[in-house]
């Protein structure tokens, strides 16, 4: 699982790049035309959200689970809220 974790979360950001890139040239067509399209803009908010979830795959690849580490931080502040 760690593998898989470490080479999707490369993947991501290698693909963010390429959708960052090609969004960013969408932009500048859109803008050039002056058409009201927002496909370029739309673009590098795709991008931006893949780059996150590739640094959240990289950050817990030694996780079992995607949130493993949060869920544990969470119940331990819940038990002190409670008691």
């Amino acid at each position: 699982m760690k593998t898989t974790k470490l080479v999707i979360g490369i993947l991501m950001i290698v693909l963010a790049a390429f959708i960052l890139f090609q969004s960013m040239f969408a932009g500048v067509g859109n803008a050039i035309e002056g058409n009201n399209h927002t496909s370029g803009t739309s673009g590098v908010l795709v991008a931006l959200l893949y780059i996150v979830m590739g640094i959240v795959y990289l950050a817990t690849r030694k996780a079992r689970k995607l949130a493993e580490k949060t869920s544990v931080q969470y119940r331990n502040l819940s038990d002190q809220l409670v008691a």
